[in-house]
């Protein structure tokens, strides 16, 4: 797939700087959000290292800007706030 000259790239900067609903997170996804942590309310990634921790937010596996799926259940993890943070880093490459 070609890639847009940089001047029609959406940077991270600008990214974040748009509403919430336009990114993709309306109601539709906040009740998706609020069941997922209904369902799984500890942290899978402190889970995974035999901690306990509740979760607070929802986090897509796959980022819907590499193509995960926005509503698909099994795209879908909930994370303490520290390791929603800590993947988003890695992911943008900042860590």
């Amino acid at each position: 797939m070609p890639q847009l000259p940089n001047r029609h790239r959406i940077t991270p900067a600008a990214q974040a700087r748009r509403k919430t609903a336009e990114r993709g997170y309306d109601a539709t996804w906040r009740k998706l959000r609020l069941l997922k942590l209904a369902t799984d309310p500890l942290c899978a990634e402190c889970e995974r290292k035999g901690d306990v921790t509740a979760a607070a937010e929802v986090d897509h596996i796959v980022p819907m800007s590499r193509g995960g799926e926005r509503l698909d259940w099994a795209n879908l993890q909930s994370l303490c706030k520290q390791c929603h943070s800590r993947k988003t880093m890695r992911e943008q490459g900042r860590c």
